[in-house]
């Protein structure tokens, strides 16, 4: 039930399952929205002490109005000379720089977790199967064994899913790993996870699709590899 694809070496797939902990995907997401949260702030900090210099500095004494005062509809010219257009200037190539950072976080970091792994890419992964209908997830794994309501997978495997649904439209769910991943009539959507720790956790559909919704839950085994291939074998139930 596990594919077995050989690694030639230790790429950067592995090197950052490896550091990942729990869940390769929430993990890392997580370090980016702390980084995203960081520059944000750092920035904010500037643009607002930069703000409140420029009132402090510029403001009226005593309710008098300054000689070079713009009117009402003119366009006030730029002041410091050389100095505020290297200012104008630095402003703009912290946007650009901003802004080819944050594009360039998106498409060499985000696209590439959400596609996941290749199987060139990682030494063991699993394809599962999931389907929703009303109410319940139905599983099916590569060698025909098929479980309603209980997943289980191996730890230390990254595990694929190819969602869908048979009824009307839910939202396959796995809380404790932070994945959500649409289950669409006719469609296919894939997710995946890495899980590390062993236990039991919870599969929801955080799609309202109708008066069975909040019922519709399963359980999720994440089980040693070795227990794992006893129940794919038929030993272990």
């Amino acid at each position: 039930m596990t594919t077995q694809v050989p690694v030639p070496v230790a790429g950067s797939w592995d090197g950052l399952i490896a550091q990942a902990g729990v869940d390769g995907t929430s993990d890392i997401f997580g370090q980016l929205f702390l980084a995203f949260i960081v520059a944000g702030t750092l920035v904010g900090v500037v643009v607002i002490a930069y703000t409140l210099q420029k009132a402090y500095k510029n403001r009226s004494e005593d309710g008098e109005t300054k000689s070079d005062t713009p009117d009402m509809g003119e366009i006030p010219p730029l002041e410091g000379g050389g100095k505020g257009k290297k200012l104008f200037l630095s402003f703009g190539a912290s946007a650009v720089i901003v802004i080819t950072l944050v594009g360039w976080t998106y498409f060499a970091g985000f696209i590439p977790m959400e596609q996941g792994p290749s199987e060139q890419q990682v030494e063991d992964q699993l394809d599962v199967t999931v389907t929703g209908f009303q109410f319940g997830w139905r599983f099916n794994y590569p060698d025909g064994e098929e479980s309603l309501g209980r997943l289980t997978v191996p730890n230390d495997t990254v595990v694929r899913f190819d969602v869908t649904s048979d009824d009307v439209m839910h939202n396959f769910g796995l809380p404790y790993f932070d994945r959500r991943s649409d289950a669409i009539p006719g469609q296919i959507t894939e997710m995946w996870i890495y899980p590390q720790e062993t236990g039991t956790y919870t599969a929801k559909c955080y799609e309202l699709c109708g008066s069975g919704h909040s019922q519709m839950a399963a359980q999720v085994e994440v089980v040693p590899k070795n227990e794992f291939d006893n129940w794919g074998n038929g030993t272990e139930q």
